[in-house]
């Protein structure tokens, strides 16, 4: 039944901002989700239950969201080692991986990380995003991250605005 209540809230969201891409609205309702069980140990909670429980009434007024072009997600393909072949079979249009060589993927806009640990060696990655403001004009956001002292994570602003 997730389908239709995700497919139901994106619907408000698209009715609220119908200008926002689909990446906009999908941001919006990940990052407005509410914590399904708090009882679960704090590095369990959402990969448990994917974003959370949905919050339609908040998606509305994420204040940030993450986007992303069709571009963007072709490029993440191609780095994933598809080729212009394998790409266009699942974009359906005329999308190319020209230039771009394989590597790990981690520069897609999206509101989640993953990294990738390979035993003996050093875990390390670089994460780039860019949040774009959807709420009132000359916001302010505070940054908080909470990580185990034995992970170090370094964090730059960047933000654009999206009216």
């Amino acid at each position: 039944m997730s389908c239709p209540h995700v497919t139901g809230a994106a619907a408000i969201v698209k009715a609220a901002y119908p200008r926002w891409s689909t990446t906009a609205i999908k941001s919006a309702l990940m990052t407005t989700a509410y914590v399904v069980d708090p009882k679960k140990h704090e590095n369990e909670r959402e990969f448990a239950c994917g974003s959370g429980l949905l919050n339609p009434t908040k998606a509305v007024d994420p204040g940030l969201v993450f986007d992303a072009s069709e571009k963007d997600y072709v490029d993440f393909l191609c780095k994933q080692s598809y080729n212009t072949t394998t790409a266009r079979k699942i974009t359906r249009d005329k999308s190319v991986c020209r230039g771009i060589k394989p590597a790990r993927a981690w520069d897609l806009n999206y509101p989640s990380f993953s990294l990738a640990v390979e035993d003996g060696h050093e875990i390390k990655g670089n994460f780039h995003r860019t949040v774009t403001n959807v709420g009132k004009p000359n916001s302010t956001y505070n940054v908080s991250i909470v990580m185990p002292d034995s992970i170090k994570v370094l964090s730059h602003g960047k933000m654009e605005n999206m009216w």
